[in-house]
């Protein structure tokens, strides 16, 4: 069974949200992922495979965060609203699959979903100056 793109980004969401450590706590996650979504072991492993990518260059996604992020205060949003940061900025920065205007719609519905209404403006206000700092460099 084949995942809409937007249900395949909430899987890696709650990835990055969770940040399993052991072989134990990634196993559990994935089987409760599995009923959650109500989706495959393939379909989760594929996302638990993109969450991977992410952590990879999330120290590139927080320095291009921060450089964009001057006047806004990231110790004001809740962890759900960072993951939906950085899983949509990496989308915009390292994937070009994914049209950066699908990136930022989406890390705002997460936001939405999993944050707050206030942090989903923030998160629009940095996915959108990340999209600005951008295109001022093509």
């Amino acid at each position: 069974m084949s995942l809409n793109q937007s249900k395949f980004r909430e899987i890696v969401f709650h990835f990055l949200f969770a940040r399993p450590e052991s072989t134990d706590e990634v196993e559990l996650l994935c089987n409760s992922l599995m009923h959650f979504h109500k989706t495959t072991k393939k379909n989760v492993m594929e996302a638990f495979t993109q969450y991977e990518k992410i952590l990879e260059k999330v120290d590139n996604i927080d320095q291009a965060i921060q450089k964009t992020s001057k006047e806004y205060d990231a110790d004001r949003i809740t962890r759900a609203e960072r993951v939906a940061i950085e899983l949509c900025a990496y989308e915009m920065l390292f994937d070009p699959e994914i049209p950066e205007k699908v990136a930022i719609a989406e890390s705002i519905r997460l936001a939405k979903k999993y944050g707050s209404k206030e942090g989903a403006g923030y998160v629009n206000a940095i996915m959108d100056a990340l999209y600005s700092a951008r295109e001022h460099k093509s």
